[in-house]
């Protein structure tokens, strides 16, 4: 683990052997994409009230990334990226603002075990889906242990929702689940 925020300053790559790292902490930097491009083993990404946390090319890089955590970021990029993510297990971005997911995006993600979508009492952004997206995400749900939800648009068509394999839940639709953190 390379812990990366005691850099030199906001727009300086930390000098460190960070690719051979699997994760990585990050606060307030941004990194150019070469930066990624190094990192081929990395396999977890946590960004913590990030403006911008990362560019949607910069995921492609991450081929291995296992574990995408964005709580309280402001995610002004192509959000469809993330479909590119094959061996994608944990899925978080809690309390994000601008997050617009497009359909398709969920559609290849078949290796989810675990989804994290929603805000905390203090935050009034929302999570929003187009057309398909709620078949796939319904889709994707199947295969998961671990779901934390929140779906504030009205007319979402929820149907074919499987919760078989679920261990913990806690699903939210029309409404906030008024908690700071999903436990």
């Amino acid at each position: 683990m390379s812990d990366l925020r005691r850099s030199r300053g906001p727009e300086e790559p930390p000098e460190s052997d960070v690719p051979s790292s699997t994760m990585v902490v990050l606060s307030q930097l941004r990194f150019p994409r070469k930066f990624y491009e190094e990192m081929g083993k990395l396999q977890v990404i946590s960004y913590d009230n990030m403006e911008y946390p990362l560019l949607s090319s910069s995921l492609e890089c991450c081929t291995n990334l296992r574990v995408l955590c964005l709580h309280e970021c402001s995610l002004a990029f192509d959000f469809s990226s993330i479909g590119n993510l094959l061996n994608l297990e944990v899925l978080s971005f809690a309390s994000c603002d601008g997050l617009h997911i497009d359909n398709g995006v969920f559609k290849i993600l078949i290796g989810l075990e675990e989804i994290y979508a929603y805000h905390s009492d203090s935050y009034l952004g929302t999570v929003s889906f187009t057309g398909d997206d709620c078949k796939e995400v319904a889709e994707r749900w199947k295969n998961l242990s671990i779901l934390g939800f929140q779906f504030l648009e009205n007319g979402a068509q929820w149907k074919n929702l499987s919760f078989e394999n679920l261990e913990q839940f806690e699903i939210s639709v029309g409404c906030s689940l008024h908690r700071e953190y999903f436990k």
